[in-house]
């Protein structure tokens, strides 16, 4: 209810008082003198004027005491009407309320059920990845581990033999340049440094190695998906951009820093290919120098122009051959006959065609 419309029922209550109010009949003045027709002039106008206000004079305290009544009335009925009213909403707004604390409680308790469910599926799925002895697929999915390290739950490694043998994802191979040697707890320190920027703690690996050496393995911990989780981590957090990485030197027991090398593991066939992938780089940039060239080592494609031209293919120790992106080669005018001769000259010389491991 607005205020104009309360306003508009006081009005109405007053005037309705104070006609049924005895006080002011005595107000009304006798007008029968004047006849039905007849008109006051100004003067019996004023005169009755005058007698008006002196009469309410008189009256007005009792006029005050006949309306209390009736105000005091209408007043406590417009409050008890908007006291109930606001009661009813306050009523509704606690029922809602209520049931949505019922239905929050429902599905905290069915997330923490799904919880449970997902947290048996990961056991499982590191059981099996722990116990078969099948390889790991490419595709298979990753399940980040969830609480403390368990050493127990590491798989363990391949065997280390076989030119195309499975590599340890949860390993990392640390070497300093020129074979410097460095202790093991200075390389433990740079390297902690480095993983904590990738939001990695010591707790998660272990620093393994002599003493005092040039190579180094971090071997980390955790469930085997979750190892090999955080030592790719770590690998991707070194590189800023193509062909820039974050400074990674360690202090040698003279005093001077000495620049370290991470790499994860590797088998015969993955070493062979980095290998006559770089040594193809520089042919090619030799006989094009006029083109921007560059490696991706891992997977051994040389690319031109954001686009691949020619990819390192071992197909086994002693056989290794180019797959090429003929129309971007014929586009750059680069005679694939004079690589390959250049190529096959690598995988004669001197230890080209020894076993790799």
């Amino acid at each position: 209810m607005g205020r104009a419309q309360i306003l508009r029922i006081l009005v109405t209550v007053v005037i309705l008082a104070a006609l049924e109010s005895k006080s002011l009949q005595r107000l009304v003045p006798n007008t029968s003198a004047f006849g039905s027709r007849s008109r006051p002039s100004k003067l019996a106008k004023a005169k009755l004027a005058n007698e008006f206000m002196e009469t309410f004079k008189t009256v007005q305290p009792e006029f005050i005491r006949e309306m209390q009544a009736p105000m005091s009335k209408l007043v406590v009925g417009i409050l008890a009407e908007k006291f109930s009213e606001v009661q009813g909403k306050v009523g509704a707004l606690e029922k809602n309320t209520h049931q949505m604390q019922i239905d929050l409680k429902a599905q905290g308790e069915e997330l923490a059920k799904q919880g449970q469910s997902l947290v048996s599926l990961h056991e499982k799925f590191d059981k099996v990845l722990a116990g078969n002895s099948l390889h790991r697929s490419s595709s298979a999915p990753t399940i980040p581990s969830q609480g403390p390290a368990l050493r127990s739950q590491v798989a363990p490694p391949p065997p280390p033999t076989g030119f195309f043998r499975d590599t340890n994802k949860t390993i990392l191979y640390v070497t300093t340049q020129g074979a410097t040697d460095v202790t093991k707890d200075s390389i433990k320190h740079a390297v902690s440094v480095l993983a904590l920027e990738a939001n990695i703690v010591e707790d998660d690996f272990e620093v393994l190695g002599e003493n005092l050496g040039s190579k180094f393995e971090i071997s980390f911990v955790g469930t085997f998906s979750g190892a090999a989780a955080k030592a790719n981590q770590y690998l991707l957090s070194l590189r800023r951009g193509p062909g820039d990485f974050k400074t990674q030197e360690v202090v040698t027991p003279a005093g001077p820093k000495v620049t370290f090398y991470v790499n994860p593991d590797k088998n015969g066939a993955t070493v062979r290919m980095e290998i006559l992938s770089k040594q193809l780089l520089g042919v090619i940039r030799e006989l094009c120098p006029q083109k921007q060239f560059f490696l991706r080592r891992n997977e051994g494609t040389i690319f031109v122009d954001r686009r691949p031209l020619v990819r390192v293919l071992v197909e086994s120790q002693e056989s290794t051959v180019l797959s090429w992106k003929h129309q971007k080669r014929v586009a750059i005018n680069l005679d694939d006959a004079i690589v390959d001769s250049k190529f096959r000259d690598f995988q004669k010389e001197p230890g080209g065609g020894e076993p790799w491991s």
